[in-house]
């Protein structure tokens, strides 16, 4: 099967031109070709040469001209050339082999069919040709066409030798599943099941970089799920894997808090592209476990789960080598706000309550995206809501003209998104129009006392 067509780019014939000068096989590989099966554009290309590498990189490297960076790796054998928007990777075709407490290979050189088979997945393991004579020509020993076709991740070899070896594979199978909405095969799955434990000797920033690659896709619960049932979530987050089941006492039980984070995280996913965000509707919920308890007057109750949450939030991203720094803020504050608006539906509720909310949401968030709110019968609320406003310093607590409904987010984090409350320290000129207009409103220069404001959502 040829592809010539599909990789009809001058990079591609000058790679292939200078592998052709050094007497070399060059193909491109890996998730290149992989991606560009799928029609997914990726920027990011491997080059696998049976030789070295290195060599092979230096020669491109001239060709493409001075100003082409050139940068070598010999530890590992490999060099990267930055040529435009264009990252290139090369590497000599190698073979593996592993110590059981380690998952870094024993690596010696080795022919195209040794580098291939020891990849993790049928669909990474495919080449195209880049010498001018078989330019474009298919190396696919595993099927990993096919595996595409059918949207399968299966590992070339046995996928119990490949996980134990390797086991952040069983993550990558997981991203790649979520990633690209595909099923891991019945084998593979297995194996991750059987190998769980083995993901103990993986480092956590590498298992938080899948993690947030799970959060990043358009539907993060699938990944989150596969997890679950392949027993990692127990290894990686146990807090989370304790949210899963429903206890019934006298014939009450409360809703299963797993498969309800899972609705609302996707449903949040679908409203906002804000991968922290998404982490505040992941954990939302996630001290439900700890504070449970059963109460003959009102049944279930989870009382203060989202202050208890919130003091959580630090202690999981700590241990996931999550950043500790304004994005924890983030999220801590948001799993100890989610709460507050479905109190804000009772009836009898002030207009100072919502001001709070308000208030406390705009100096937490400092703008850094969209405030996720809780029900949808707050809008009338916040319509009428008066703001009081005591010093400049706070005039411009909450710009309500930012209020958008979005009907697919569910209950829990819900159905109104707050796209722009703006903290008072944003200058002027960040504010748009209609907010500079209420602000100089605000700020004239004669004394004023106390005012309030009248700050109406946009129908």
């Amino acid at each position: 099967m040829n592809y010539a067509e599909r990789i009809d780019r001058p990079i591609f014939h000058l790679v292939g031109n200078a592998a052709d000068s050094l007497g070399r096989e060059a193909y491109v590989v890996g998730g290149y070709v992989r991606d560009l099966l799928l029609g997914r554009h990726s920027k990011d290309i491997d080059f696998l040469t049976v030789g070295g590498g290195i060599e092979l990189a230096r020669e491109v490297a001239q060709r493409l001209g001075p100003k082409a960076q050139v940068h070598v790796y010999k530890n590992f054998g490999t060099a990267q050339v930055h040529s435009g928007d264009d990252e290139l990777e090369f590497v000599g075709a190698r073979r593996e082999s592993y110590n059981r407490d380690s998952r870094k290979p024993i690596v010696e050189d080795g022919t195209l069919d040794d580098d291939i088979s020891r990849r993790d997945f049928t669909i990474n393991a495919m080449a195209l040709s880049v010498n001018s004579t078989s330019f474009g020509e298919l190396v696919d020993r595993f099927d990993g066409i096919g595996d595409l076709e059918r949207r399968v991740i299966r590992t070339p070899l046995d996928p119990d030798i490949t996980f134990s070896d390797d086991p952040l594979r069983m993550m990558r199978a997981i991203r790649f599943a979520t990633q690209l909405d595909f099923t891991i095969c019945p084998e593979t799955f297995g194996a991750i099941a059987r190998n769980a434990q083995r993901l103990e000797i993986v480092s956590r920033e590498r298992i938080a970089t899948e993690l947030q690659k799970i959060m990043r896709s358009p539907r993060p619960s699938i990944g989150w799920e596969l997890l679950l049932s392949t027993g990692l979530l127990k290894i990686i987050m146990p807090e989370l894997d304790a949210m899963k089941g429903v206890e019934v006492v006298k014939g009450r039980g409360h809703k299963d808090n797993f498969e309800h984070t899972m609705i609302v995280l996707d449903r949040v996913a679908a409203a906002s592209e804000n991968e922290w965000l998404r982490w505040s509707a992941l954990l939302h919920d996630i001290a439900k476990p700890v504070t449970k308890r059963w109460d003959d007057a009102v049944g279930w109750t989870f009382h203060n789960h989202n202050f208890i949450g919130a003091k959580m939030v630090e202690r999981i991203f700590r241990r996931l080598r999550l950043p500790m720094n304004e994005h924890l803020k983030y999220v801590a504050k948001l799993v100890e706000l989610h709460m507050r608006p479905i109190a804000l539906v009772e009836d009898g509720v002030t207009d100072s309550a919502v001001r709070r909310l308000i208030r406390v949401s705009s100096s937490a968030m400092r703008m850094r995206g969209r405030v996720v709110m809780s029900v949808g019968s707050l809008r009338p609320v916040l319509r009428t809501v008066v703001v009081s406003v005591r010093r400049p310093a706070v005039r411009m607590e909450a710009c309500g003209k930012g209020m958008r409904q979005s009907p697919s987010v569910c209950e829990g984090i819900g159905s109104v998104i707050l796209k722009t409350v703006r903290p008072s320290s944003l200058s002027a000129s960040m504010r748009p129009p209609w907010a500079r207009q209420i602000a100089r409103q605000m700020t004239r220069p004669s004394p004023v006392p106390p005012v309030r404001r009248l700050l109406a959502c946009s129908t």
